[in-house]
């Protein structure tokens, strides 16, 4: 597992030979949500986009994905991160499962598909 973090994002990567699968983060405003996120979110604390979850199709089922949430929760965690995340399904797992996976890593629905994970 690779992991590059800056005031402005993370990346955290698992490299198999060619192959790559990625989790990253981009550091946002609040100011860009809409008036229905912005009522579920704390606008004056530090927000960063979730922007991709992507585990190559090869890699799939090995639990690859849960690792890199794993790394994504425990920066945001350590750094007082929260996350504002668009699901998008494509590839395997449809929006159930995508809700059931990232609920794992403490994030709460708020719109049909739109999830946070707020620090404590």
């Amino acid at each position: 597992m690779h992991l590059n973090s800056t005031e402005n994002g993370f990346c955290a990567s698992y490299v198999n030979g060619h192959r790559m699968s990625v989790a990253q983060l981009d550091k946002i405003s609040p100011d860009i949500f809409q008036e229905d996120v912005k009522r579920e979110i704390k606008p004056d604390e530090v927000w960063f986009w979730f922007t991709r979850l992507k585990v190559h199709p090869q890699d799939r089922g090995r639990g690859i994905a849960t690792q890199l949430l794993g790394e994504v929760a425990k920066w945001a965690d350590q750094n007082k991160i929260n996350i504002f995340l668009g699901i998008n399904p494509y590839g395997d797992l449809d929006l159930a499962q995508l809700i059931q996976l990232y609920s794992k890593f403490g994030f709460k629905l708020i719109g049909e598909d739109i999830m946070i994970r707020e620090v404590s």
